[in-house]
């Protein structure tokens, strides 16, 4: 039987030589792809998978969740390049682009979200209620006690990167920069061990 859309996504996520971006997570990766593109053409043979499919799944988003919509629409691309390059099946590689001109312009418009003012710091700090909001109020809460570090530093931080004895966290040097170390206050820790 012939491999299916949703057969070659996996497949694609499970290749070692492939890096995902996203932190590399084949579950964010798959994320958008589980959400709209499977229910839709997940069970279609991948060497079957047209235009009109892609155009089927991003349809519903393309004007309201643009940046999702593009995202899923690169992914899909990748599975249908992946489904020929690795597996030898026929696919429209062409599919993705055919589709994203036929849907046209989105209309997007990329808002900042204002920063908070510093004099404000202090009353977000104290609404963000670890009971009530979890992960997301401990994580918003670390950003702010660890000022001058960048959100994908602390996104990205691995357990081996906090050093509790010497309430630091070490950030690995990137493309972007050297290796360095953030001082951690005793609020800082207090919120790691949350």
């Amino acid at each position: 039987r012939p491999m299916t859309f949703a057969e070659c996504a996996r497949d694609y996520v499970a290749n070692p030589k492939r890096k995902l971006r996203d932190g590399g997570k084949a579950g964010r990766w798959m994320s958008p792809i589980d959400l709209y593109a499977i229910p839709a053409i997940g069970n279609l043979p991948v060497g079957e998978v047209t235009a009109d499919d892609v155009v089927r799944v991003l349809r519903p988003i393309w004007k309201i969740k643009y940046p999702t919509a593009d995202k899923l629409a690169g992914r899909i691309a990748l599975v249908l390049e992946h489904g020929g390059e690795v597996h030898g099946i026929a696919t429209d590689r062409n599919a993705v682009s055919t589709a994203r001109r036929r849907l046209g312009d989105a209309g997007h418009k990329v808002e900042n979200i204002k920063a908070t003012p510093w004099e404000n710091v202090p009353a977000l700090f104290a609404r963000l209620d670890l009971e009530k909001y979890g992960i997301a109020a401990a994580l918003t809460r670390f950003a702010i006690l660890v000022a001058g570090s960048r959100m994908a530093e602390l996104r990205m931080a691995l357990w081996e990167h906090f050093d509790p004895d010497n309430q630091t966290l070490f950030v690995p040097a990137s493309k972007r920069g050297h290796a360095r170390r953030h001082p951690l206050s005793p609020q800082a820790l207090a919120v790691i061990e949350f």
